[in-house]
């Protein structure tokens, strides 16, 4: 595979870093680099770089997580006020017309609302 265009500023002025690994994740590594068509070094710093950008990632599903389960309960909230306010309006509601509401709002067949 063709060595791919990297638009990474120049490296010159880092220092090198000595790295121990196991001979059987160098080979491994070794492999992927040779597949994306990058140097051992470069395949290590981008999997580095992607281990932060998931937890970043994580990050952020946990802060949506948070905003959905709030929202679930504003929402659970808001239906239970709803219905009691439905029930009450039934409830005032004479026995026949009552009768009919509960009919009309069945579910399945012998199952009503609650009233």
């Amino acid at each position: 595979m063709a060595k791919k265009t990297e638009t990474r500023p120049a490296t010159g002025h880092i220092n090198p870093f000595g790295l121990r690994m196991q001979p059987d994740l160098r080979d491994r590594l070794e492999a992927a680099a040779a597949a994306e068509g990058r140097s051992l070094n470069a395949e290590i710093v981008a999997r580095l770089e992607e281990s932060f950008q998931m937890e970043e990632g994580v990050e952020s599903l946990e802060q949506m997580t948070g905003a959905l389960e709030h929202s679930q309960q504003l929402l659970m909230k808001s239906m239970t006020q709803f219905q009691a306010k439905m029930d009450m309006l039934i409830h005032s509601l004479p026995p026949e017309m009552r009768r009919a509401v509960d009919e009309s709002l069945a579910v399945t067949p012998g199952k009503k609302v609650k009233t």
